[in-house]
């Protein structure tokens, strides 16, 4: 973050800005939020999970930015209207993204080519990546054919499965979940294949880390599917050539691309606490902060005008695997979350679950049976 702001501090009339860093993570950063809302003690604005933006909206501490748009106190006309859409709920626009990013498909080009596959033509779908990671996967040696956070990043990798096999997360009025399908059963049943092939570990993502990166940037994984976001750090880890493309989908699906990273929310009520703070916020969506931001870390810029930057041009056109994100913009939707702020508790159930399932413990009829049951009783008795 502090790289990302570094070249704002040189520009003429730019606000001063207090950074704090409020948690280790985003979830962290929403519960400091819920508690100081409480007490009265809530910063102006804050930097939060684009997943964390809805239970803030539902508790009515995000305030909305429609006015100060209207009015001309903030100037949007350069950020791409889809990614305007990632923000707005209720039909208003609670906050502006960030960093954006989504997940996308890590391949490691010398594991290909030692395995006889061609990493400028990677998998597009579950068959076809199931095929290429037997043939770069060795269990004997610890080697294995894909990694992915299975059961991290609020089940985001499971969210955007089952919406490119035709399901979704919830009913279409969110009184309940709606996974328990024959979509949801597709993409169990799918990972539950490569674990079964021993081609995909069940290597558990904590809050704060992912042993899968870390797998592929030591050279123990030929795929990873992973955010964009991560693409600087492997890029720089990684001691082979790193190739990249769209997730694979299920055969004959349509590609889903649930954006995460992080919004910029306003938090104060005072009107002229409320000035300082949209010049804050202008700044950070500015050309120069999305240039930065996007170098520093591979977000996908926000700002329209930073694409036409130097720096930007140099970045895309220096490694082709970092046009991939851009690729995936077509394609970006709002993260589904749940209603009433209750994310936590919903995501717990389904990958308790989800380990049930592709560890073998149960079917994955029964598993989505009760994660959606458990679910279902969340809803009923938070919303």
């Amino acid at each position: 973050m502090n790289t990302a702001i570094k070249p704002l501090e040189k520009e003429k009339n730019a606000p001063r800005v207090n950074l704090v860093l409020a948690g280790k993570n985003y979830n962290d950063v929403q519960q400091r939020i819920i508690r100081e809302a409480g007490t009265g003690r809530l910063p102006d604005v804050a930097l939060v999970g684009l997943n964390n933006l809805r239970s803030l909206v539902d508790l009515g501490i995000a305030q909305p930015l429609d006015t100060a748009i209207a009015k001309g106190s903030l100037d949007t006309k350069n950020i791409d209207p889809k990614f305007l859409k990632l923000t707005q709920y209720n039909g208003k626009q609670y906050g502006l993204p960030y960093g954006v990013a989504t997940r996308i498909l890590y391949a490691n080009a010398d594991m290909f080519k030692a395995a006889g596959l061609d990493p400028t033509h990677l998998p597009t779908t579950w068959s076809e990546l199931r095929k290429d990671a037997a043939k770069l996967a060795d269990p004997a040696k610890h080697k294995y054919g894909i990694v992915m956070d299975w059961n991290g990043g609020s089940n985001i990798d499971f969210q955007q499965q089952l919406a490119s096999a035709g399901g979704a997360m919830l009913n279409s009025d969110e009184t309940g979940a709606a996974f328990n399908s024959s979509q949801g059963r597709a993409v169990v049943n799918y990972w539950r294949g490569l674990v079964k092939d021993k081609t995909m570990p069940l290597l558990a993502r904590t809050s704060d880390t992912s042993p899968n990166v870390q797998a592929f940037i030591n050279g123990d994984a030929g795929m990873l599917i992973q955010s964009n976001g991560n693409l600087g750090n492997i890029n720089n880890g990684a001691k082979f050539t790193v190739a990249t493309g769209q997730v694979p989908i299920e055969d004959g699906g349509a590609r889903s691309a649930p954006a995460s990273g992080a919004a910029i929310v306003l938090l104060t009520k005072d009107a002229k606490r409320q000035a300082a703070a949209l010049k804050a916020i202008q700044q950070l969506v500015s050309p120069t902060a999305s240039t930065a931001l996007t170098l520093a870390a591979g977000y996908l810029p926000v700002n329209s005008a930073a694409l036409k930057s130097p720096e930007l041009k140099k970045y895309f056109s220096e490694q082709p695997n970092r046009r991939t994100p851009l690729d995936a913009v077509p394609y970006l939707n709002q993260w589904q979350t749940y209603p009433g702020g209750h994310d936590v508790e919903a995501n717990d159930a389904i990958e308790k679950s989800l380990l049930q399932a592709l560890g073998g413990n149960e079917s994955p009829e029964k598993a989505l049976t009760e994660s959606q049951n458990a679910v279902d009783e969340i809803l009923k008795n938070h919303g």
